[in-house]
């Protein structure tokens, strides 16, 4: 039903005026991204990846000390299936570390694409530009009295109107 604007209550804020906030909130992280954004991704690409690497050859070290173990029974005994079974939650711990790892992959490749705009910018932005916008949020949420810019990196802003 369009019956205008006279009967939606819904919370509206007019185009230039988000344009400004957007460019406030930009800024705003660019500060507060200056120092922190070379160490942050160092940090994430350190501790999340490699923790998880290890884990998953742990895994396979483990698999394959079970396999060698299986050679040594008969398939129909029950120390065979116990093994199988052992070896078939093992692959599947490994599957849900390496999944867990290609999503850090991704987190910390738009950590680094945050990091990367932000030291590529020369001073404050100025005018609003709608493809900083796409690079930069995965939503932005218009409240009564105040809108929440979610960074893809997983930080936030909140702007007072």
């Amino acid at each position: 039903m369009q019956d205008g604007t006279e009967t939606c209550h819904c919370r509206t804020i007019n185009k230039e005026m988000l344009q400004r906030i957007t460019v406030n909130a930009i800024n705003r992280a660019h500060l507060m991204s200056k120092d922190a954004a070379d160490r942050a991704t160092e940090c994430v690409d350190e501790a999340l990846n490699e923790s998880l690497l290890e884990q998953a050859t742990a895994i396979d070290e483990k698999i394959k000390a079970l396999q060698i173990e299986l050679i040594g029974y008969r398939a129909d005994s029950p120390g065979a299936d116990r093994i199988g079974t052992e070896i078939l939650t093992l692959r599947d711990e490994k599957e849900n570390i390496l999944s867990q790892n290609a999503l850090q992959a991704q987190r910390t490749n738009e950590i680094k694409e945050i990091a990367s705009f932000f030291v590529g910018l020369s001073g404050p932005l100025i005018t609003f530009d709608e493809n900083y916008v796409r690079r930069l949020f995965t939503c932005i949420t218009v409240y009564d009295d105040t809108v929440v810019f979610a960074f893809k990196d997983g930080k936030e802003i909140t702007i007072k109107e």
